[in-house]
């Protein structure tokens, strides 16, 4: 005959502690997966494909819009928005 070596009570107690491990990573979760669509929103709207009301924007003409020196500045913050969305999907990791 086997002799258990944890208590009904004991698992109870393990599980109870995963389970509320879980709720702390999913509410942490939610919380990077909310800021990574902003960030994502963030990166389209510096590419100029997302729509927005154009407030506070400058009128540009085609040439300034499309020059290389904007491309390069808003390639350069599109690719440190998306390292730290990584970096923060990695915490959760």
């Amino acid at each position: 005959m086997d002799v258990l070596q944890f208590t009904q009570k004991d698992l109870e107690v393990a599980v109870k502690a995963m389970q509320m491990e879980n709720l702390k990573l999913k509410s942490k979760y939610e919380e990077l997966h909310a800021k990574c669509s902003e960030m994502g929103k963030i990166t389209i709207g510096f590419l100029g494909m997302y729509p927005g009301d154009g407030e506070g924007k400058p009128d540009k003409g085609p040439d300034e819009e499309h020059s290389p020196e904007t491309i390069q500045q808003k390639t350069k913050e599109s690719n440190e928005l998306l390292i730290i969305c990584y970096d923060l999907i990695s915490e959760m990791e």
